[in-house]
C-alpha cells in the first residue's frame, strides 16, 4: 500500500509536468515552422523559396502573406499591414505596421503582403525567450520549497535514528519487559491465550530463539520508517507549484516561478488601469465641438484656413489617430467614418504614449491629447471650454482636446462604459480584504465619477496620471509596506507592471 501511495504521488507529479509541457507546446505552436524566403532580396521579389524557420539567417528577406504568422523577429522593409499582437501585448486591436516598424515571431499578419528582414531568429526571438522563461519557472524553487527540502533532509536523519533506536530497544530491553509481544509477533497463528502465556514462559526460559526478538524489532523499525516517511513533505510542494504554474499558463497568466506564486499570498493591494481593464475597451464618441472663441473669430490671430466646424475638428482628430490601436483611437475613427469624413494626409507624426500625439496636417501642426499635455505644449484652454468639459466629465466622459498652431481648437467627449462584471469584481476583491485602487489619465472629475460607480472612496482613484507616474504611484504604495498587483492592458502601463510585485498585463 505504501509503495502504491508513493507511485500515485509520482503519477500526479508526472501528470502536472505533462500539463506544463502541453502549455509550452501551445506556445511553440504560435511560431510557424516554415518561412517564405526571398533569396535575391529586393532584386527579384517574385522568387520565393520555402525553408525551415531554423535555417533562416540574420538579414534574410522573408515574405509574409495575409493570415500568416511572422516566423522570426524582424523589420518591415516593404508593404503595410495590420498585425495582431495580442499574444504578446494583450491588446485585442490590431496594430498598423509599415516600412521600418518592428514585428515579432508568432504575431499574426492580418491584412497586407509585407517583406521583412530577419533581425532575431531561433532562440533569440521574443517568443523563444518567453518559452525559456516559462520553462525556467517550472524548476525555479519557491522559498517554501527550499525550506521543505531542508526540513525533509533533517527529518530523514531523525526518522532513521528513531527507527534504529526502536530496533535496538526491542531486541535488547523490550523483549525482557514484554516477552508476550515477542510470542504474539512470532506466532501469528496462535489463538489460545494460554498458549501465548506458555510461549512467553518458554521465551523467558530460552525456549524461543533470539531470532524472534530480532524479527519483532525489525518489523517495528520498518513500521516507524513507513509511517514517518518524509516523501510527502518533499513531493507536495513541487507538485503544487507545477500544477499552479500550469493552470496559470492555461488561463493566460505567466507565473515566473514558485517564489512569485508564493508572493501572491502576501498581496494586499490591487491597482487597476481604467481603459480596457475595468472598462469595455470599446468606447464611443458622445460629443465633439469647436471652441466658441475660434468659431466667433474673437481672436485676431485666428487663421482663416483653420477649421470652422465641429466636424472638421473630428476629422483632424481621426487623421492623427489613423493607424492607432488605443480604444480611444478606434472610437474617434469610427465616429469619423459614420460622418463620412475622409482622412487627411499627416506628416511628422509624433506620439507620446499615454499623453497625446502631434502631426503636420496641411500647413498646420495639430496636436491631440489630454488637457495637461496640451498645456505642456503651450496650448491654453479657455475657461468656458474647461467648464463645458467638466460638465461632460461629471457624467463619466473622458475628454480629448485638439490644438492647432499652439492654439486651442476644440475637443471630444468619449465614453467607455464599465464592463458588466467590473463592480462585482471590485466588490469581490474588497471582500477578500484587498485594497482596490485605480490609476487613470482622465480628469479628476471623471475619476471621481468612476469611483462613485465602483463604490470606491474618492481617494482610491488617482486621475491625470502619466505612464511613468503610474510606476511612481506603485512605488509609493510599496514604500508604505504594501504588496501590489498591477492590472493593465497596454504598453503605456509597462513601467507600472514592471514595478509591481505581481503583474497581470
Amino acid at each position: 500500500m505504501i509503495m502504491g501511495l508513493i507511485l500515485l504521488g509520482r503519477v500526479l507529479e508526472e501528470r502536472a509536468k505533462g500539463q506544463t509541457k502541453a502549455s509550452l507546446e501551445k506556445l511553440l505552436n504560435l511560431q510557424p515552422t516554415v518561412a517564405r524566403w526571398l533569396p535575391s532580396g529586393e532584386e527579384n521579389p517574385g522568387q520565393v523559396q520555402e525553408i525551415p524557420v531554423r535555417d533562416v539567417p540574420i538579414g534574410a528577406w522573408l515574405q509574409i502573406l495575409p493570415g500568416d504568422k511572422f516566423p522570426v523577429d524582424g523589420q518591415i522593409v516593404t508593404g503595410q499591414t495590420l498585425v495582431d499582437e495580442s499574444m504578446l501585448s494583450g491588446e485585442a486591436l490590431p496594430v498598423a505596421k509599415g516600412a521600418g516598424d518592428q514585428v515579432m515571431a508568432g504575431t499574426l499578419n492580418q491584412s497586407g503582403v509585407v517583406t521583412v528582414t530577419a533581425t532575431r531568429t531561433g532562440q533569440d526571438t521574443t517568443l523563444a525567450q518567453i518559452i525559456d522563461w516559462v520553462e525556467a519557472a517550472q524548476v525555479r524553487k519557491a522559498p517554501i520549497q527550499r525550506f521543505a527540502d531542508r526540513v525533509a533532509g533533517y527529518f530523514t536523519y531523525g526518522v532513521l535514528a528513531i527507527a534504529t533506536l526502536t530496533f535496538l530497544f526491542w531486541v535488547t530491553i523490550g523483549v525482557r519487559l514484554w516477552p508476550e509481544l515477542v510470542a504474539v509477533g512470532t506466532l501469528p497463528l496462535v489463538h489460545d491465550v494460554s498458549l501465548v502465556h506458555d510461549a512467553a514462559t518458554a521465551t523467558n526460559l530460552g525456549g524461543l530463539t533470539s531470532a524472534a526478538s530480532i524479527l519483532l524489532g525489525l518489523k517495528l523499525a520498518i513500521a516507524t520508517l513507513v509511517i514517518a516517511c518524509p516523501c510527502a513533505l518533499g513531493l507536495a510542494t513541487p507538485t503544487a507549484i507545477l500544477v499552479g504554474t500550469s493552470c496559470g499558463a492555461e488561463r493566460g497568466l505567466f507565473i515566473r516561478g514558485g517564489d512569485i506564486l508564493e508572493q501572491v499570498h502576501h498581496i494586499d493591494t490591487v491597482v487597476f488601469d481604467k481603459t480596457g481593464t475595468l472598462t469595455t475597451g470599446t468606447p464611443v464618441v458622445t460629443e465633439y465641438w469647436i471652441s466658441e472663441r475660434i468659431k466667433d473669430r474673437l481672436d485676431s490671430t485666428v487663421d482663416q484656413t483653420w477649421p470652422q466646424t465641429a466636424e472638421q475638428v473630428l476629422q483632424l482628430a481621426a487623421t492623427l489617430e489613423s493607424g492607432g490601436r488605443h480604444p480611444f483611437a478606434t472610437a474617434i475613427l469610427s465616429q469619423a467614418e459614420a460622418q463620412n469624413l475622409p482622412l487627411l494626409g499627416v506628416r511628422k507624426l509624433e506620439t507620446v504614449a499615454g499623453s497625446g500625439l502631434c502631426g503636420q496636417i496641411g500647413p498646420h501642426r495639430v496636436c491631440l491629447g489630454s488637457r495637461s499635455w496640451l498645456q505642456e505644449q503651450g496650448i491654453e484652454i479657455p475657461k468656458a471650454d474647461q467648464d463645458r468639459a467638466e460638465q461632460l466629465a461629471e457624467v463619466g466622459n473622458s475628454l480629448v482636446y485638439v490644438g492647432i498652431a499652439h492654439h486651442y481648437l476644440g475637443g471630444l467627449a468619449i465614453h467607455d462604459p464599465l464592463k458588466a462584471d467590473a463592480v462585482e469584481t471590485v466588490a469581490a476583491l474588497q471582500s477578500m480584504g484587498l485594497q482596490v485602487k485605480i490609476l487613470t489619465g482622465d480628469l479628476h472629475i471623471t475619476g471621481q465619477a468612476l469611483a462613485q460607480n465602483l463604490n470606491l472612496q474618492p481617494t482610491d482613484v488617482q486621475a491625470e496620471v502619466k505612464p511613468l507616474e503610474k510606476a511612481a504611484a506603485i512605488a509609493h504604495l510599496q514604500s508604505q509596506g504594501h504588496r501590489v498587483v498591477m492590472v493593465g492592458d497596454g504598453i503605456n502601463d509597462a513601467p507600472a507592471l514592471a514595478q509591481a510585485e505581481v503583474a497581470l498585463p
